[in-house]
């Protein structure tokens, strides 16, 4: 099945249950993790927040 170049989604309708499938947790982490983040963060060149909200 090949891709098309451009799709139609005039007639499409929102998925009910997309609310659901994310959740916010909270976690405890030590400075050497939160480091370890950070640092990993910096050598990819990705902002820390978009990589686990720190």
């Amino acid at each position: 099945m090949k891709m098309r170049k451009e799709y139609d989604f005039t007639e499409a309708e929102k998925n009910p249950y997309a609310g659901k499938l994310k959740r916010q947790v909270t976690i405890r982490m030590d400075h050497i993790a939160v480091d370890c983040f950070k640092k990993l963060a910096e050598e990819t060149g990705r902002a820390k927040s978009k990589r686990n909200g720190l």
